[in-house]
């Protein structure tokens, strides 16, 4: 053990104590965890940073946390929502307070120049200079906890040892980090905190996770090849650019030059082709709906892996959430794992148990509600309060009469919906014309006009990406920083400088609204962006619901300021019926309709996969052990 880890630092013991607290303990546990499922834990290794204290404790079914759960107790750890999943499996009361280095690191240097994913405990000691466990010795012990028990007395003591090293680095980092990251300050290290304790609100979720109709889903599996050859047929037929099963770019280039659509449609940054991301048919399915049936289908197609959706025996899709992952500071769960990240038709194989419902809350315009609080336009607030921002902008430019709503001016609202969002975007009057299908000269008055309609979120955005251009940072009301570093300035995107407040802050918004549901008892299942899935008794799901909506709207008034309350709507689904997804429902119900026409022929081989990509023998997947995607493991 390093004389570094050895003694408490007096520096940073004192400024723990200084903050409340008569024990700190840097935390870590070992454990086994299957996709979908929750962590099995073997052990966990606690040291006191006041007095040196280190207790090392194999976990048995029934034991008392050693945590007391009082206010002056703070837990310290490295992607804490791994330890707080142990918490939960033990039947442990969180800790009062959670301080996370994980994000604290990734907080520090957000914005400077980094390799995705290479963030764990071992980089960060290697950025500070600090010795660290090698990474072959850190995979074999970790295979070991994997592989699950029984274990003989050498394995367990070989575990402990490999947990104490990770508290011992754990411990190191935080003395360096401490300071680095300027959590020597008061306001930060409370912002710190707030950071922390949405780590206890994650591990809530990841534990409940989203209830899924599994006997539907295997259903769907065993036929898979067939049910895929049908939408090919059925809903790829119109557009002609399917060829034996396959997309074929040439049959699109014919499709888009019989639409009128082949000099708008998006190229690809490096050379002359068309641009066939999912990002570019999402955005041009919005504006062109006679194009989302096959962006759908090409989602189905092209990106779907059923068997990947990570479900554990208890029929609930848990994933990692990936907390703090992007720049934002937003979740960023696998799109193929997690239930709310591939085709929207999905969405409806999520079912409530027997006697419960589930409630789907999201706010509404949030985006545009932030930058209103931001800026202090009021003209901007008054369109956002309205509930539909991009209908009062056409009505502002006298664009769409008194009366207007969203139901009875569908495409003239879809236009100011990509105008309203884009500018919050950045984005340009040749990127408005484009995406719109309008002349630049059109798309610039439009842009005038909403500059002449919002100019003080105008003015303070301009503001903002200067400023950021120049090298200096921009923060959210609760702290999270996004830095332009010098050797970093050349990748500076005025697009990025642009949306980070909205969402960075979107993402503060979210964090507290999560913090407090879970501590005012709602089960919340997951987050989605903007947006939560809820769970209740079905006698008490209105009552969840509206509790949490008002959680909602509190939190974004707590983030933003007095008076500025985003509200939240609904949508509720109580067992027997399914969650419903209206993007997606076209193609679910064709699916449905062409599963129970299958089920009546007499038993056949199922087809072949026309894309390969899963296996159809009805073959459960082996079950692989992962580190439950934290990146501190």
């Amino acid at each position: 053990m390093s004389a570094l880890a050895q003694a408490p630092s007096s520096n940073v013991a004192a400024l723990l104590v200084a903050r409340g607290f008569r024990r700190a303990w840097v935390t870590d546990f070992e454990y086994q965890q299957f996709d979908g499922e929750r962590p099995t834990p073997h052990c966990m290794v606690r040291r006191c940073v006041l007095t040196g204290i280190t207790e090392k404790l194999w976990l048995e079914p029934g034991m008392p946390s050693p945590f007391s759960g009082a206010k002056d107790e703070l837990m310290i750890a490295y992607a804490a929502d791994a330890e707080l999943g142990c918490f939960s499996v033990l039947g442990w009361a969180a800790p009062a307070f959670v301080l996370d280095l994980f994000p604290e690191f990734l907080r520090m240097r957000n914005g400077w120049p980094r390799v995705r994913d290479h963030d764990g405990l071992i980089d960060a000691m290697a950025f500070f200079g600090l010795p660290s466990l090698g990474a072959d010795e850190k995979d074999r012990l970790r295979r070991l906890a994997m592989r699950g028990g029984p274990y003989t007395e050498a394995e367990r003591r070989a575990l402990l040892e490999y947990c104490l090293t990770d508290v011992i680095a754990t411990e190191m980092l935080l003395k360096r980090l401490l300071f680095a990251a300027g959590l020597e300050a008061q306001a930060i290290f409370e912002q710190a905190l707030i950071r922390g304790g949405y780590l206890v609100a994650v591990a809530a979720m990841r534990a409940y996770g989203v209830p899924i109709n599994c006997a539907l889903l295997k259903r769907l599996v065993k036929h898979w090849g067939q049910l895929k050859l049908a939408l090919i047929e059925r809903l790829g037929a119109p557009y002609g650019v399917y060829e034996n099963g396959h997309f074929r770019a040439h049959l699109f280039t014919d499709l888009l030059g019989r639409l009128d659509l082949l000099e708008i449609w998006p190229g690809t940054e490096n050379s002359n082709a068309l641009s066939l991301s999912e990002d570019t048919f999402s955005d041009m399915a919005q504006i062109y709906p006679v194009l989302s049936d096959l962006h759908q289908l090409r989602q189905t197609l092209g990106q779907l892996r059923l068997m990947d959706l990570a479900i554990g025996p208890d029929g609930r899709n848990r994933v990692y959430l990936a907390p703090y992952r992007t720049k934002t500071s937003r979740n960023d769960p696998s799109n193929s794992q997690f239930v709310y990240g591939g085709a929207k038709w999905i969405r409806n194989l999520i079912l409530a148990p027997r006697g419960y419902g589930l409630a789907y809350c999201d706010w509404t315009a949030q985006e545009v509600g932030i930058a209103a609080a931001l800026s202090g336009d009021g003209a901007l607030w008054e369109a956002a309060a309205s509930g539909d921002p991009y209908t009062a902008f056409g009505k502002a430019i006298d664009c769409l009469p008194g009366d207007a709503t969203k139901d009875t001016h569908p495409e003239e609202r879809a236009l100011f919906k990509i105008i309203v969002l884009g500018v919050l975007y950045g984005m340009t009057a040749f990127g408005l014309a484009r995406r719109a299908n309008i002349a630049i000269a059109e798309a610039e008055d439009l842009l005038v006009r909403l500059r002449e309609t919002y100019p003080r979120y105008w003015d303070w955005a301009k503001r903002n990406s200067d400023a950021a251009l120049l090298g200096y940072p921009l923060t959210t009301r609760l702290g999270w920083t996004l830095h332009y570093a010098e050797d970093s300035l050349a990748d500076a995107s005025e697009r990025t400088a642009v949306n980070f407040p909205m969402q960075a802050n979107g993402a503060e918004i979210m964090r507290q609204a999560a913090i407090r549901g879970v501590r005012a008892g709602i089960v919340l299942c997951a987050p989605i962006h903007d947006a939560f899935l809820l769970e209740a008794r079905a006698d008490e799901l209105a009552d969840a619901s509206r509790t949490f909506r008002r959680i909602m709207a509190d939190s974004a008034e707590a983030v933003l300021g007095s008076g500025y309350r985003i509200e939240a709507d609904s949508k509720t689904a109580i067992w027997p019926q399914p969650y419903h997804e209206p993007r997606g429902i076209k193609l679910y119900e064709i699916l449905i309709s062409e599963l129970e026409r299958l089920e009546t022929l007499p038993a056949a081989k199922p087809a072949a996969d026309p894309r390969g990509e899963i296996e159809l023998s009805g073959r459960q997947r082996e079950r692989q052990p992962v580190p439950g995607g934290s990146p501190g493991f």
